[in-house]
């Protein structure tokens, strides 16, 4: 195989663009989805660029159903841009990276020393041990049956065999 040649063609693309792209937190199929915008655009020196979700899939290797999903939240991020002035509705990478949504490093808020200081662990009782694993009508599956202790609930695990069975216990 050849090494590539600028003669076999090239994207050219603007440093600044570049330098968002690598410092936003895109997933691993945004990513894919955004590069594949920026070659059918930036790559054609067009704006926009009529693609639909089988030609993205193709172009990166996911599934139709997930180029969906991902063009639509990447929408929402304004990352791309949808271009309504012609009858076939284009995409385009949006330019002014500066619009683009700030990413969710996390939803939900990390712990503190204090909160994880303050959790019991789990307690597991001598009683529950004794209890066998429930078996329901469809032979192997194991039903759980549930302890509390505060807010804290514990499993107990029993070896059923080869199958590690989960056995909860009132």
């Amino acid at each position: 195989m050849n090494s590539p040649q600028m003669q076999d063609g090239f994207t050219p693309l603007v440093n600044e663009l570049l330098e968002a792209v690598m410092l936003y937190k895109f997933s691993a199929y945004e990513y894919k989805i955004v590069l594949a915008v920026i070659r059918k655009t930036d790559g054609y020196h067009k704006k926009s660029a009529t693609m639909g979700n089988s030609t993205l899939a193709l172009m990166t290797g996911m599934e139709k159903n997930h180029v969906g999903k991902t063009v639509r939240k990447l929408i929402i991020k304004r990352v791309l841009i949808r271009d309504t002035s012609t009858y076939k509705k284009g995409i385009g990478i949006n330019k002014n990276h500066q619009e683009w949504a700030k990413p969710n490093i996390s939803d939900a808020p990390l712990p503190t020393r204090s909160t994880i200081e303050d959790s019991q662990p789990p307690v597991c009782s001598a009683k529950a041990a004794l209890h066998p694993p429930v078996s329901t009508k469809r032979g192997d599956i194991q039903a759980p049956l549930w302890t509390k202790r505060g807010d804290i609930q514990a499993p107990l695990w029993t070896k059923r065999g080869d199958i590690q069975a989960p056995l909860w216990t009132k």
